[in-house]
């Protein structure tokens, strides 16, 4: 399977090493050159240095031979971005995002349901959001406003 990681912080670094050692095909996508640097990833996982939320960059790193992308960079709206730019500019199959858990939702705000496709997926801490998921949640006026967006990348 070929995987390509945007963001090669801890998440992402970490998600890129594990798979490498299982076998498969791994691109990190990064567009920090010193993170590039210091970091230390398997042998094998292959470097792209460019902004991930740009077609032009995406097109070069040839997103369109991946089977799963993950978004894994420390900016949800960068997230946001790049799952739908997988999904419709190069057909990845599989697009997986930050975990619930990562996600900073108000005190007040709580995620009860994902529907996805025709399922219901009862969220915990790892449970990702998925392009083309529908999210429910329980808020209080005061916070709906923040909650959705948080959801659409639109804060």
């Amino acid at each position: 399977m070929r995987v390509a990681i945007a963001g090669a912080g801890n998440v992402g670094l970490f998600i890129a090493n594990d798979l490498a050692a299982t076998g498969h095909e791994v691109q990190l996508i990064e567009q920090n050159p010193a993170v590039v640097e210091r970091a230390v990833a398997a042998e094998g996982v292959e470097w792209f240095i460019a902004d991930a939320c740009e077609v032009s960059s995406l097109k070069e790193a040839g997103l369109e031979r991946c089977d799963v992308v993950v978004a894994a960079t420390g900016d949800d709206e960068d997230n946001l971005v790049i799952s739908p730019l997988s999904r419709q500019e190069f057909a990845v199959p599989r697009i997986v995002a930050r975990a619930l858990k990562d996600i900073d939702m108000p005190r007040d705000a709580t995620v009860v349901a994902v529907v996805r496709g025709e399922h219901v997926v009862m969220p915990r801490g790892d449970t990702t959001f998925e392009v083309g998921d529908e999210v429910l949640a329980m808020v209080t006026p005061d916070s709906e406003e923040n909650v959705r967006g948080i959801l659409t990348g639109e804060e």
